[in-house]
């Protein structure tokens, strides 16, 4: 009986570390796919910006 209650908490255990990490890989990739957006974003509208001032020099 002890040894069953012994081996049942380190079971426990076990899973509640499976969870954190679960759930810290999870935080990192949400943070990861924020940060590819923002800088796809950013690098968008770089872009647009120097396409923009290619096409005011053209027209002058």
């Amino acid at each position: 009986m002890d040894n069953f209650k012994k081996r049942r908490m380190e079971n426990n255990e076990m899973k509640e570390e499976r969870n954190n990490f679960m759930i810290i890989s999870v935080l990192m990739l949400l943070l990861s796919l924020f940060f590819l957006f923002y800088l796809g974003n950013s690098l968008y509208h770089m872009k647009q910006m120097m396409w923009n001032q290619n096409l005011i020099e053209h027209i002058e």
